[in-house]
Parts: structure tokens; C-alpha cells; sequence
């Protein structure tokens, strides 16, 4: 049968060693983009309106959200329970680690510089600020004592909030409903469900990128110490959906921890 001469121009010539070296090109591409995640690098700033804001955020500043961090940080640091120089090495070293991987998500983190404060509280709980800063009360440094995978699951899942502005959305739903905004009522108040989805899995792409095991989030979740901590599981339901997800989006991101390993 004769060949379709139209047919024969449109067909792709990969022929000799060139066309092999595209073809190896093309497919090596194809591969990497499956097995990479679509994570948010390089992602939006915190401060773009996302499609799938609840609210826009827009109307309230960046000087303004940073006075809020500043007067919460305060907050914090009076309630400290040890002074920088006794602070334990681990838990800013863990913090350390992922802050230093965090322009790969977004590079307007290059800022960002790592601080902790030890909050004095038997009751375990954990909170990130908009410029790395973490407080953990005494209570959640003892659950993750000796475990600095789940410490930096933790920390790795509050910081993705704080990446893409979700406390700003959280405070512009309150002020538009006419609800209780103080400092108080935010550190009480949940997240949205789709918060908690978005920060879980750029969490553990977090946690990939800066050599941790994934995975260690779902050992968080799914753990005794994670219902050891009720004011902080409240804030965080973990229901089998949530399992599911974490464990999928686990998956998909180990192509993405360095080859170097991870903290042990």
C-alpha cells in the first residue's frame, strides 16, 4: 500500500543519534513530571489571592499582619519557660533545617530566619508565625521528645499555614462576619477543612525537600501522642480521609527528598 504522503510529513523523524537523544530527553521529562509532585514551587506569595480563597485577605496589610505576629510573639516570649541560652538544640535545629529549604516552596520565605520559644504549658500545642518564628509549649516538647521526624512534621504543617496566608484569610472571614478577632480567639480558633488539606500536603513536600521522612506525618496524626494533646488535635481532626490523603501525597513526594538523608 502506498503511504500517505501527507501522513509521512507529519510524522515526527526520530531517526540517528539525535533524534535518540530526543526521544530520551522527552521521556526522561515525562517520567520527572509524573513522579514529581505538583507542589507550590515556585509558588505564589502568601500574599496573591489564591482561586480558592474563602476570602480575600487584600484589605489587610502586611505592616499590619506583622504587628499581629509581633504582639503574639510577645505574647509567647512572657510565657517562655526557659531563656535562649538553656533552649534545647533540637527543636531550632529541626526548625533550622526546614526554614533553610523554604524558598524552594516560595521565595519570598528568603527572609525568614528561625526562632523558637519554649511556651510554659503541660499542655502540648504548637504555633507558627508569618516570619519563621515557632513557639511550642513545654507539653508538645516533651510528646516529641527523641522523635525529630514528628517534631518536624508538626512544625513543617503549621508553617505551611503560615506560607499561604491562611491565618490573614482566617482573620478576614472573622472581621466580615462581625466575629471575635482578638489574638485569643485566633489562637483558639480552627482552621478551615480546606486549610488543613492544603497545609498537609505542602507539608510533606516540606518535609521531602528538607531530607525528612514524609511519612512521619501520618505517624503524627495516627499516633497516641497526637490524642495526648486534645487542644491541639481540636484544631486538628484526623479523620480516615485525612490518612488516606497524607498517605498519598507521602508517596508522591519522595522523589523529592535529597539524597543526603535526613535528620536522625
Amino acid at each position: 500500500m502506498r503511504e500517505n504522503p501527507l501522513m509521512s510529513a507529519r510524522r515526527p523523524r526520530w531517526r540517528g543519534p539525535v533524534g535518540l537523544v530526543a526521544v530520551c530527553l522527552v521521556s526522561a521529562a515525562f517520567v520527572h513530571g509524573c513522579a514529581v509532585p505538583p507542589g507550590i514551587s515556585p509558588g505564589p506569595s502568601p500574599r496573591d489571592l489564591r482561586a480558592d480563597a474563602q476570602v480575600s485577605p487584600q484589605s489587610l496589610s502586611p505592616e499590619w499582619l506583622a504587628e499581629r505576629d509581633d504582639r503574639l510573639w510577645a505574647g509567647f516570649a512572657a510565657r517562655q519557660s526557659v531563656g535562649a541560652a538553656a533552649m534545647p538544640d533540637r527543636p531550632l535545629a529541626v526548625l533550622q533545617q526546614l526554614i533553610r529549604v523554604a524558598p524552594a516552596l516560595d521565595p519570598s520565605t528568603a527572609r525568614w530566619r528561625a526562632q523558637v520559644l519554649i511556651v510554659d504549658d503541660d499542655g502540648a500545642d504548637l504555633w507558627c508565625l508569618g516570619d519563621g518564628r515557632c513557639a511550642l509549649t513545654r507539653g508538645m516538647l516533651r510528646l516529641t521528645a527523641g522523635n525529630e521526624q514528628r517534631l518536624a512534621a508538626l512544625l513543617a504543617h503549621e508553617l505551611a499555614h503560615v506560607l499561604r496566608g491562611h491565618s490573614a484569610e482566617r482573620i478576614a472571614l472573622l472581621r466580615q462576619t462581625g466575629a471575635d478577632e482578638s489574638v485569643e480567639a485566633l489562637l483558639r480558633l480552627p482552621y478551615s477543612r480546606a486549610h488543613e488539606i492544603e497545609a498537609d500536603r505542602i507539608g510533606v513536600e516540606w518535609l521531602a525537600r528538607a531530607g525528612f521522612d514524609p511519612r512521619a506525618a501520618i505517624g503524627v496524626w495516627g499516633s497516641e501522642a497526637a490524642r495526648a494533646a486534645p487542644a491541639y488535635l481540636t484544631r486538628h481532626p484526623a479523620p480516615p480521609s485525612r490518612m488516606t490523603d497524607l498517605d498519598r501525597y507521602s508517596r508522591r513526594v519522595q522523589p523529592l527528598i535529597p539524597p543526603t538523608g535526613s535528620i536522625r
